[in-house]
């Protein structure tokens, strides 16, 4: 299913919202709390990360660990263990999470034109030639 199209229910003390799952940044679980970050910005509920993993993983999320998924969509660089999303936040992680969070994105970015695999010329002239 489009991304775009799907919604995600957000109930707090103070604030109900309704917000497209394409504009989700992160998700982490703290403690008991749920922290929601968008480019709508933050929002904080009560709930497990559990109930709305399986959801955002098959939208194409990754999880990175049991306490966190990011949305692809909306990072823009990673480097040194630091995660920066196109709203201006960043988020920082352990070396063992960041090299298989910096691999699968790698992986995710070379879906996308102009970023593909690049063979030189010489070897395109040498397979040419046989």
């Amino acid at each position: 299913m489009n991304p775009d199209s799907r919604f995600i229910s957000i109930i707090t003390k103070s604030k109900v919202a309704r917000m497209p799952v394409s504009e989700i940044e992160s998700v982490e679980q703290c403690g008991r709390k749920l922290h929601i970050y968008s480019s709508y910005g933050e929002y904080e509920s009560y709930d497990r990360i559990d109930n709305i993993a399986p959801m955002l993983v098959e939208m194409g999320f990754y999880r990175p660990m049991k306490s966190m998924i990011i949305n692809f969509d909306k990072v823009i660089q990673m480097s040194d263990g630091e995660i920066i999303f196109d709203s201006g936040r960043s988020i920082c992680m352990g070396r063992n999470n960041y090299s298989g969070t910096r691999s699968a994105f790698r992986s995710y970015v070379m879906q996308y034109p102009p970023f593909a695999e690049w063979t030189p010329r010489s070897i395109l002239a040498e397979k040419r030639n046989k």
